[in-house]
């Protein structure tokens, strides 16, 4: 902060995936509180970040269905750091001359998840009733999360669900 201070002219931005991190540098209190504002980035438009995917992949000769691209678009809820990583993954492991599926889409986003202690931390340092509930929203798909029979079937409270929702909201575990 003290360095930014003394620089005329210059403008800083900071920026970054973590939310909570950059909230707390312009809490008020804090020393860089009122010297920054808040600037959200549209995500980047369906047909257009697919175009661009494309392109990387025709480098290597492999095809994106559409279909998987939007899949893995709306799954990734248009965060482009997520997309990324995801057809880097793909990008790396599939062979030249394929077309990449909804099923490699999903392979892929498996073994990222595997393999990456970041997550797997995040996850162990949940609640155990966090635990369960993500556990409910990544396979839930017939009745909705706040009814799910699966809610019974990993001992959560009816009662409970709204509050945990609400909680892993606020510490960013979900959107």
């Amino acid at each position: 902060r003290s360095a930014m201070q003394t620089c005329k002219h210059i403008a800083f931005i900071i920026s970054g995936s973590n939310q909570t991190l950059l909230d707390n540098m312009f809490k008020e209190h804090k020393p860089l509180y009122r010297q920054g504002a808040h600037h959200h980035l549209e995500p980047i438009e369906k047909d257009v970040f697919y175009k661009w995917v494309l392109n990387k992949f025709k480098k290597k000769e492999i095809t994106f269905d559409k279909e998987a691209f939007y899949y893995l678009y709306d799954l990734a809820n248009t965060e482009a750091k997520i997309i990324q990583q995801v057809c880097f993954k793909l990008f790396c492991y599939i062979d030249p001359l394929q077309n990449i599926e909804k099923d490699d889409v999903r392979n892929a986003i498996i073994n990222i998840y595997k393999s990456n202690s970041e997550i797997m931390g995040k996850f162990n340092n949940l609640k155990l009733t966090e635990q369960k509930m993500m556990k409910v929203i990544a396979t839930e798909t017939e009745y909705g999360i706040t009814v799910s029979p699966l809610l019974e079937e990993y001992g959560i409270n009816h009662g409970s669900v709204n509050g945990t929702l609400k909680q892993m909201i606020k510490n960013y575990n979900i959107v």
